[in-house]
């Protein structure tokens, strides 16, 4: 111990302690395996990009949004704000002659300066898809589809799809003055619905089309929505956008969303590569959305590979909010043997190997077991067990090899008696004291996705 104040980490970004580690690593493979069964092949890019990749998916991220040098050779580099824009690099260059479509996803850190939420972080972790070379109505209801399983797989359920259109609303916003449209659509993004309205007032637009942007603000509800405002637009490319956002509705209801989804007509992107049917997920009870996504028809071309593609991205600090707001446990790994040497590690008869090959037979049962390290009295090594969560103690010492061990279950519910047993029956009996693993909630009938929770043994 010294007198050196503890340094914390930088101001808007967060340390995972173990249990916390663990949890997220667990989610996300838990999504790795969700998105591997849709087809699904996951790729990495630097956390480094040049800036020019940013400033070519375009966007209306702010620069001052952007961890932003320049590199020892004069280049101005990123820190990554945005895994789409990355991809799409990826594509267009080595992967510009794979077969299409592409089905490519992704898990890692992306970095934003200013938060969207207070509680978001400057690093905040994603896990999204890609589906590219592909531009029907099945490939954005797929991949919506994949969103909604994905926040389950999370262990969220009933979340709620919210869908709307880009197409939509920017063919109603080309109808005003180009003076304005940049400022109407900031207002729509910012749901500054005064602004929206007073800037609408300033314009001169048919009144049909006036009514149909004034009513965006309360275009949601169910797919009746879309009809009606079918009904009402006079515009043609808006009408085209509202006839394809109603199939892909139809293909929706088909894969069993009906009951949770809704119509947003209102919505748009803080991302300007957005072109056709546009979609958020959320929590039952609201909150910030857990996963965001949409058609982007025009990304691929700005990086020279003119290609049809949409996708989504999930956070997973949202996620894992989400989760914790439900209660639901995290299953932490828990320690079902903390093994004692005693007298074996100075034992010159093979009294360690005998410890080690137990501790291996152990792990190699798919039980979580750890050596004490530290020679102690036997006492305090087994209140140092209860400390770390073990299940049980072992005690492996010179006079109790492999063929007789003794065994003590480690509580709050007092003092447990030490057992005598073997090494075949200690395997037999840490696997019945732990809890079954059941399939997640989002398993199918097979339940072949779920990973095994690791529980604490219940005594």
């Amino acid at each position: 111990m010294t007198d050196l104040p503890p340094l914390q980490p930088p101001p808007g970004t967060l340390d995972l302690l173990p249990d916390a580690a663990s949890a997220r690593r667990r989610l996300e493979a838990r999504l790795r395996a969700r998105f591997e069964r849709w087809g699904y092949r996951e790729v990495v890019t630097p956390t480094l990009e040049l800036e020019e990749v940013v400033r070519r998916a375009g966007g209306q991220l702010p620069a001052r949004q952007l961890y932003r040098f320049v590199d020892r050779e004069g280049q101005v580099v990123v820190l990554r704000p945005d895994w789409t824009a990355s991809v799409a690099r990826l594509i267009a260059g080595r992967l510009r002659t794979a077969p299409l479509p592409l089905r490519l996803f992704y898990i890692g850190s992306v970095f934003r300066y200013d938060r969207l939420r207070p509680d978001d972080p400057r690093e905040f972790g994603q896990a999204g898809v890609e589906l590219v070379g592909a531009s029907s109505e099945m490939a954005d209801a797929e991949v919506m589809a994949l969103a909604w399983e994905s926040c389950r797989e999370a262990g969220i359920e009933g979340p709620h799809l919210e869908v709307g259109h880009a197409g939509y609303v920017q063919a109603l916003l080309d109808q005003l003055p180009a003076t304005l449209r940049a400022d109407v659509q900031q207002a729509l993004v910012r749901r500054d619905f005064v602004t929206f309205e007073a800037l609408l007032g300033r314009s001169d637009v048919p009144d049909r089309v006036a009514r149909l942007l004034a009513g965006l603000v309360e275009a949601r509800g169910d797919a009746r929505v879309v009809r009606r405002a079918l009904d009402e637009c006079p515009v043609e490319s808006a009408r085209a956008a509202l006839a394809s956002l109603e199939r892909l509705i139809g293909h929706l209801a088909s894969l069993g969303l009906g009951p949770h989804l809704a119509v947003d007509l209102g919505m748009v992107k803080d991302l300007d590569y957005y072109t056709g049917a546009i979609f958020e997920v959320y929590a039952p009870g609201g909150g910030a959305s857990l996963a965001t996504g949409g058609r982007y028809d025009t990304l691929m071309a700005r990086f020279g590979l003119p290609l049809q593609a949409t996708g989504f991205a999930l956070s997973l600090e949202r996620l894992t909010r989400a989760r914790q707001r439900r209660g639901l446990p995290d299953g932490q790994p828990r320690l079902d043997a903390w093994v004692v040497a005693g007298d074996a590690r100075a034992d010159e008869d093979g009294g360690a190997g005998a410890v080690w090959q137990l501790l291996r037979r152990l792990r190699e049962a798919g039980l979580v077991a750890a050596l004490d390290p530290l020679a102690r009295p036997l006492e305090e090594s087994v209140e140092a067990a209860r400390q770390q969560g073990a299940a049980w103690v072992v005690l492996a010492d010179a006079r109790h090899r492999a063929d007789r061990l003794r065994v003590r279950r480690v509580d709050d519910q007092g003092d447990h008696p030490w057992q005598e047993t073997d090494a075949g029956r200690l395997v037999e009996l840490l696997r019945s004291m732990r809890a079954p693993a059941g399939p997640s909630p989002a398993d199918g009938e097979d339940g072949t996705t779920g990973r095994p929770r690791a529980h604490r043994p219940r005594h």
